[in-house]
């Protein structure tokens, strides 16, 4: 606990996502041991914390994909939302006290206000660096919006230090603070024995392109061919979503779930031998570690933090490409190899209990904090 309690600001993502809601539980589990005062803005408030924080919903600033039909209009709509953000973060400064504010989302004027009444910025870095979704100004978002971030910054808060080179931020390691979340040991725990598990693997994200999806699909036919007693299921909801279902739809082995609420999460966690998770773009994702937290080894890509946990043949295993061809061999090779898989998801269990602990996470937030009080 800090000696003196503060009050914080948490701005979050605009628009409002299951798994926003789930990360964003932990986060305020976190805070709400450290501040007297929590106000959200943010597209999601877990239940728990409705009555806790002051929670500004931000769904309505959020334009319609109707409204983002041409690239005239998404440009009017960001700069409008630009605006109503200053007017509000304008009107709560005002109001009440705000010592520190946490960016998990982000925002270019709100941020340049916030920085001129002096208030601390902890800037949360995670996944892949924010670009605007039209190409015109896909440099021009890279350096207002990424480079803006880090410079506003009092501190920059990343998940592993794989995530300083991912994150390009080799010239502000001054500022950068390395915090790990923390597991819900509540939620992710070794309830089916390795060996007592079923042929089966999945693939649990977003479904879209950057996550892989469409490798994993394409590699599922050599496969089945290799292995056709394997039982394959895949969770997740996105924009490629019917096309996930359709051709999933092609084969009796293969099972789509859609979107798994996170409290059921654990329990198809633990059903499977192998989760693949073949991401071009991650921080630190927290599937692979609520995978590991079950005793499930993971295969997945090296990219950001990933290295960091996952130590191939030792803590999981990495693949050397996304080709589906690649996913395809590694998976048969990995999955006629037991004796290997139970070996990794008892040191992935260990792991990530000895160093994603809720302890761990709040006593380095303690002293993160203690810098700006």
């Amino acid at each position: 606990m800090t000696s003196r309690k503060i009050n914080l600001l948490i701005i979050g993502n605009f628009p409002s996502h299951p798994s926003t809601e789930a990360f964003l539980r932990k986060y305020l589990k976190i805070m709400d041991n450290l501040f007297d005062k929590i106000y959200l803005f943010s597209g999601d408030c877990p239940e728990h914390f409705k009555k806790r924080v002051s929670w500004n919903d931000t769904r309505s600033l959020v334009a319609t994909d109707g409204a983002l039909s041409t690239l005239r209009l998404r440009v009017y709509y960001f700069i409008l939302r630009e605006f109503k953000t200053l007017f509000l973060f304008r009107k709560l400064l005002k109001k009440e006290k705000i010592d520190t504010v946490v960016v998990l989302g982000y925002s270019l004027l709100g941020l340049i206000y916030i920085k001129t009444k002096r208030k601390k910025i902890i800037l949360h870095k995670g996944g892949k660096p924010f670009v605007l979704s039209f190409n015109i100004l896909k440099e021009l978002s890279k350096i207002h919006f990424e480079y803006f971030h880090y410079w506003i910054a009092d501190i920059i808060a990343v998940e592993d230090k794989e995530c300083i080179l991912f994150q390009n931020l080799q010239q502000f390691t001054q500022k950068v603070v390395i915090i790990p979340l923390f597991i819900e040991e509540n939620l992710f725990s070794y309830k089916i024995p390795f060996s007592e598990r079923k042929c089966r693997i999945g693939y649990v994200s977003s479904l879209v392109t950057e996550k892989g999806i469409n490798e994993f699909l394409e590699s599922i036919p050599e496969i089945l061919k290799e292995r056709n007693d394997l039982e394959i299921i895949i969770g997740g909801e996105g924009p490629l979503q019917s096309t996930v279902e359709k051709k999933c739809n092609k084969y009796i082995n293969v099972k789509f779930l859609g979107w798994i609420p996170h409290e059921n999460l654990s329990n198809y966690l633990n059903e499977l031998r192998l989760l693949v998770f073949p991401s071009y773009s991650e921080g630190v994702p927290n599937i692979v570690l609520e995978a590991m937290a079950c005793g499930t080894p993971v295969l997945a890509t090296p990219v950001g933090g990933i290295p960091g946990i996952i130590k191939d043949g030792d803590t999981g295993f990495l693949l050397k490409s996304n080709s589906s061809a690649h996913i395809a061999a590694k998976v048969i090779e990995l999955i006629n190899m037991p004796n290997l898989l139970g070996k990794v998801s008892t040191n992935a269990y260990v792991y990530v209990r000895e160093n994603f602990s809720f302890e761990k996470t709040i006593a380095i937030w303690q002293k993160t904090i203690a810098k700006l009080v």
